[in-house]
């Protein structure tokens, strides 16, 4: 299980299959009277797995997520 918390909120996540969670900002340039400023827009939660599949072979995950109000 993975916990994130982020803007009053708690996000949990539960993956059925071990992985690594990768965790990256999304930014944005944008000019002003200063130059150029680095925005915040928000954050990306991208689990990942590594396997290899014979042909025809399937794999399944499965994510339950939950989300609540910590503020």
């Amino acid at each position: 299980a993975v916990r994130y918390e982020i803007c009053g909120i708690e996000i949990d996540f539960k993956f059925s299959h071990p992985c690594t969670l990768w965790r990256f900002p999304i930014h944005t340039v944008s000019s002003s009277e200063a130059g150029f400023e680095l925005g915040y827009q928000g954050s990306v939660l991208f689990p990942h797995w590594k396997f290899e599949l014979s042909p025809y072979e399937s794999w399944t995950v499965k994510i339950k997520k939950g989300i609540k109000s910590i503020a």
